[in-house]
């Protein structure tokens, strides 16, 4: 008994556990649409408020009316030549400017509170849904530059390895390593010997992409495809060097390809002070190590596959 008990403890704990780690996780999701549902709700108090204020004004009307009133008969007594003193000072004494200022701010301090209590239950929903949205964006946020940190950290790391291979085993070995997994033997028309070239059906990286027949600016003409990439890149430097920083997906959408959730982010920043950025745009259509890409730029090839040069996560930089 006394272990079947400890076991329903044990799950119940566990459940506990992985109820909390799936609420951390879509935490920001939560915070959002019960912040959108609780303004929602605001709005609708607000309309009930705003009907129970206008009856508030209206017997705030109502009240002055009546004060004002009382005043007057007083203020009509006072002014009677007609009336006897005694008459005049029982008028004082049922109501005088005493009591006309204090009933006015009686009547006024009411009304404040009245309304204040109209409003009240949809100005706490409102504050709470606002606060809510405000919360979830600020998780979202430190988590995007969580993992943007993460990425430079990483980024770094690699290029420190990649430059540790080429000082002590060469830049041929590195590139061998680095781009076996996207190339495949081909035999060199020219020369008759085995080589390795790009593969043009998976990436060559995170970020390149293939330029060919699937791409709507691409033509049967090489020349007319190498000066249209050529163009965009200046265009694309261009655009750096006025704005300051460009991103990845700006030149996806000018080269007529597909948008992606990490071009939104990563990119390329221009600031001449800094050592870690390129400060320019690169295809990486020129590269004499590469015999897919010397085909594309000497006009024996038609399609090409794009390496772009970005610098990393955009806001890190700016």
């Amino acid at each position: 008994m006394k272990k079947n008990f400890n076991n329903i403890t044990k799950n119940v704990k566990n459940f506990g556990r992985n109820m909390n780690a799936k609420y951390e996780k879509n935490k920001p999701e939560i915070l959002l649409i019960g912040g959108l549902v609780t303004v929602a709700s605001g709005v609708v108090f607000a309309c009930k408020g705003t009907l129970k204020a206008e009856q508030v004004v209206r017997t705030f009307k109502s009240n002055d009316a009546i004060i004002e009133e009382q005043i007057g008969i007083t203020n009509d007594i006072i002014a009677d030549p007609n009336k006897s003193n005694e008459e005049k000072t029982d008028a004082l004494s049922t109501y005088n400017n005493d009591d006309y200022k204090s009933d006015k701010f009686i009547n006024a301090s009411n009304t404040v509170m009245n309304i204040t209590k109209s409003y009240l239950p949809a100005a706490i929903l409102l504050g709470t849904g606002a606060y809510m949205i405000v919360k979830s964006h600020c998780i979202l946020n430190n988590r995007f530059e969580s993992l943007a940190a993460a990425y430079v950290v990483l980024d770094k790391t690699f290029k420190k390895y990649r430059k540790e291979i080429v000082n002590r085993y060469g830049s041929e070995l590195d590139k061998e390593v680095y781009k076996e997994i996207h190339s495949k033997k081909v035999i060199n028309n020219e020369t008759g010997k085995e080589e390795t070239v790009p593969d043009h059906n998976v990436d060559a990286d995170a970020y390149s992409r293939y330029f060919g027949e699937d791409n709507p600016f691409w033509t049967k003409d090489a020349e007319a495809n190498k000066l249209f990439l050529l163009n965009i890149q200046n265009w694309a430097n261009n655009r750096l060097q006025s704005k300051k920083y460009l991103y990845l997906n700006e030149v996806y959408e000018a080269l007529g390809m597909e948008p992606t959730v990490a071009g939104r982010s990563i990119g390329w920043v221009y600031n001449e002070d800094d050592p870690d950025l390129n400060n320019y745009v690169s295809f990486g259509i020129f590269d004499d190590d590469n015999l897919a890409k010397r085909l594309f730029v000497n006009g024996d090839e038609k399609c090409i596959f794009l390496n772009f040069n970005v610098d990393g996560p955009v806001f890190k930089y700016i």
